[in-house]
């Protein structure tokens, strides 16, 4: 990523995380305004309620700090490379050595990929599971291509997984 644009994701976090922190101060503010509430009724009676106090508005404060995170969120998004909805899975597996091959499968053919690794462990690495499962497959491995290269990717990795390197 280019230094242009790490500087404006810092820009654009910045912002957004000092919009929060006064959008809290403003919610703090409104709980501690003077306000008074009223109730009159009785038992055998219709009751009423009655509310008065300052109205302070930071309605546009909270609209500009929700902006800066959607601004902020789109940045990263877009600056992150392949868009969340044109990707497709490739390749899933459970055997790190088969992920490990097949990510060099895709970068020799200069197929742009993304890889997602889920660990089944808990806090203290105790395996998640029933009694008796292979304790080297407590990770699950995939890999994602755009959709346009996901045909090449997937020839490619049918082509070369079932030949030894």
């Amino acid at each position: 990523m280019g230094k242009v644009r790490k500087i404006i994701l810092w820009v654009l976090s910045v912002l957004t995380g000092v919009g929060i922190v006064f959008s809290g101060i403003c919610i703090w503010l409104q709980s501690k305004r003077n306000s008074s509430v009223s109730i009159i009724g009785g038992t055998d009676g219709p009751t009423s309620v009655f509310i008065a106090g300052n109205a302070r508005d930071f309605t546009t404060l909270y609209m500009a700090t929700v902006l800066l995170i959607l601004v902020t969120a789109f940045a990263f998004w877009l600056m992150s490379g392949i868009p969340l909805w044109d990707r497709t899975e490739v390749f899933f597996t459970m055997d790190m050595r088969e992920f490990s091959r097949a990510e060099k499968i895709l970068s020799r053919h200069k197929i742009p990929y993304r890889s997602k690794i889920v660990r089944h462990t808990t806090r203290n690495n105790q395996m998640l599971g029933r009694i008796g499962e292979n304790e080297n497959c407590n990770a699950t491995y995939a890999v994602y291509t755009e959709k346009k290269n996901a045909e090449e990717a997937r020839y490619h990795l049918s082509q070369e997984m079932g030949r030894q390197e």
